[in-house]
């Protein structure tokens, strides 16, 4: 067998691959991106890190790192991202509990409500706890998603009409009510409630697609002052995501937004 001599390795590599000019430039660049990609950011007395692992559905994988006031307790987590990941994806979690407990047992992590957190660290720790919760977080969003169900639309015009009927017997409550705005143009709700015979609920049901309609409705039926009304909008806390902030504080200006899971007897009575 013949041998033949290699070229020398290191002169070589850097003749042919060694970035001189624009390709200088460009690893910069690429440098300073993936650092910024990277950057943990700055949330109160805690710092959000982005990782490298990823979700079923690519989203990135992030922890929380918490110090203390007194910098006494310092812990990672991931803030509960993995059950959310599930409700994005318009399916339902079940067994949240029982599967964080085993995932955190297995990581030697603690759960609680889905989230995963360490036990206090050293700061020489902290670095592979990121890792170590980035990874667990992962894997308890994969379990999740293999034992999540489709989830249902809930009927909420239903469900505040059982509601109301026991909280206050004898209520009357009308579906698609048409209401007259100050404008004069008819405004329908998904249901209207009589309390008392004078006391009236105008409630519409959130969903993405109508939170303009909603608006509309509340500002010109809102402006009149010959009723004694109030005006909501209950949504589904599984829908939170999907209707958004910026719609959240839009409807909050112009009528009263509760999660249909938050609304009582006592809250109605008081504002109405």
């Amino acid at each position: 067998m013949v041998h033949e001599r290699l070229p020398d390795l290191n002169t070589s590599w850097a003749s042919a691959t060694g970035p001189t000019g624009a390709g200088n430039a460009h690893l910069n660049e690429i440098e300073a991106e993936i650092a910024a990609d990277r950057a943990p950011i700055v949330d109160g007395s805690s710092l959000v890190v982005p990782t490298d692992c990823l979700y079923f559905d690519n989203a990135g994988v992030t922890v929380r790192v918490s110090v203390g006031p007194r910098g006494e307790r310092i812990t990672v987590s991931d803030d509960g991202n993995a059950p959310d990941r599930i409700v994005a994806s318009g399916r339902r979690v079940v067994a949240i509990e029982r599967t964080a407990g085993r995932i955190a047992r297995k990581h030697g992590l603690a759960a609680s409500g889905g989230v995963l957190v360490s036990s206090p660290l050293e700061v020489a720790d902290v670095a592979a706890y990121i890792g170590i919760v980035a990874n667990a977080s992962r894997e308890l969003a994969d379990a999740l998603r293999e034992m999540s169900l489709p989830r249902v639309s809930r009927d909420l015009t239903a469900e505040m009409i059982e509601r109301l009927d026991g909280w206050f017997p004898g209520i009357a409550t009308r579906r698609n009510a048409e209401v007259p705005g100050t404008s004069h143009k008819l405004h329908r709700f998904d249901l209207e409630a009589t309390i008392d015979h004078d006391e009236i609920l105008l409630i519409d049901e959130i969903r993405p697609k109508r939170v303009n309609t909603i608006l509309a409705a509340g500002f010109d039926v809102g402006r009149r002052s010959d009723l004694n009304f109030s005006l909501w909008a209950v949504y589904d806390p599984a829908d939170a995501a999907g209707i958004g902030a910026p719609n959240f504080s839009l409807l909050g200006s112009v009528v009263r937004t509760v999660s249909i899971d938050e609304v009582s007897a006592s809250m109605l009575r008081r504002i109405a």
